[in-house]
């Protein structure tokens, strides 16, 4: 009796994370931006999700969208785009493995795109000589992988 006990606990744990990941990614990512920003984030609005590995149905990590300021004093920190991974432990519990987030000098992006080859291609706006501070007038694309072994998004070279 308590073997098939067992069995149901764990078969009911670990179906849970598959059923709603994106949910469970999302509040996981709030609860960590309210420790290291002063901004307060909304799932729905504030933060972009992908799925960066998959194996069969289960998603082993994803990568986290998000704009913001890490200092929260409007300092060096201020204004950057951050790509986070989050990854799925052997357990199926989800982490946020920080210390593999990639960060981009932007305020923002203008667009973010998963390819088919696992390359996440994120564009952002880029001063120029002479622009505005207000005003960007040229953008950059940077070309992003997830290392695995690492759990670390990482800069690629453009092919």
């Amino acid at each position: 009796m308590i073997k098939n006990i067992a069995g149901l606990v764990l078969v009911v744990s670990s179906g849970f994370v598959c059923a709603d990941e994106g949910r469970n990614v999302s509040s996981l990512m709030e609860k960590y931006l309210s420790t290291v920003t002063c901004a307060t984030y909304e799932s729905e609005k504030d933060l972009r999700i992908f799925e960066l590995v998959k194996h069969g149905n289960d998603v082993q990590a994803f990568g986290v969208l998000w704009t913001g300021d890490k200092s929260c004093g409007g300092g060096s920190g201020a204004g950057n785009v951050y790509v986070t991974p989050v990854v799925a432990t052997r357990w199926g519990e989800l982490v946020v493995a920080s210390e593999g987030e990639f960060k981009v000098s932007s305020r923002e992006y203008n667009a973010a795109y998963f390819h088919e080859d696992e390359t996440l291609i994120l564009n952002v706006p880029k001063y120029q000589e002479g622009d505005p501070n207000c005003c960007p007038s040229g953008s950059e694309t940077h070309l992003l992988k997830y290392d695995e072994i690492n759990q670390k998004i990482i800069g690629v070279e453009a092919k």
